[in-house]
């Protein structure tokens, strides 16, 4: 897999539940895009509330971006390194932030052995990301921009060559735009609209 821009990302676009079974036990697959360790613990506990009755509910689950990433797994109960460890690297294989992955299992009478439980809870984790599409998705600037009447076609050009879609506008005295702007063309957007607007307009970055 291609190493990912330096200013993308990639998480889930949608939640997915993949079930599979290893010589009769039962493995449960359930991924989540979720962006808060609050929302994760959440979400786990509901699972386990749902699924009291199974033999392990393990998982795994990444969020953030760079530095500032945070990761956990737990084996609940399972040989240490045979579930958690598998599902992380389910979603660290494809640099996945910002997802959960739950695998509940039901014991089936036969005992995997360590590496067959690896392989079983590694599987289902891998399946289950891939029936929750992951997506690319960039960072991005806010920006606030003023525009006269005359310029707006132009910058409206312009925007469409750098591949940058128009946020909320407003046609008053002057026009203001907003942009959500991938950062790696923040720059090129910023340098076009002074070259249009012979430095007289108004950029403003906008702070989350």
């Amino acid at each position: 897999m291609d190493s990912l821009p330096n200013d993308a990302w990639r998480t889930l676009s949608t939640e997915a539940c993949v079930e599979t079974k290893v010589k009769g036990s039962r493995f449960i697959g359930r991924a989540f895009p979720l962006s808060s360790v609050e929302s994760i613990e959440a979400k786990i506990h509901e699972i386990r509330k749902a699924e009291y009755n199974a033999t392990h509910n393990t998982f795994a689950w990444i969020v953030g971006y760079g530095d500032a990433q945070a990761k956990r797994y737990s084996d609940d109960g399972e040989p240490s390194g045979t579930a958690g460890r598998p599902i992380l690297q389910a979603l660290e294989g494809q640099e996945i932030t910002n997802a959960l992955v739950v695998v509940t299992r039901y014991f089936g009478g036969t005992k995997l052995g360590t590496g067959g439980l690896a392989r079983a809870y590694g599987s289902s984790a891998k399946d289950t990301v891939e029936a929750a599409l992951p997506v690319v998705r960039f960072h991005k600037d806010l920006v606030s921009l003023t525009l006269s009447f005359p310029q707006y076609n132009l910058w409206m050009k312009r925007l469409a060559e750098l591949d940058i879609s128009p946020g909320e506008t407003r046609f008053e005295e002057h026009i203001t735009m907003e942009l959500a702007i991938r950062k790696s063309l923040t720059k090129d957007a910023h340098d076009a609209y002074v070259e249009l607007t012979r430095g007289q307009g108004q950029w403003t970055l906008l702070v989350p």
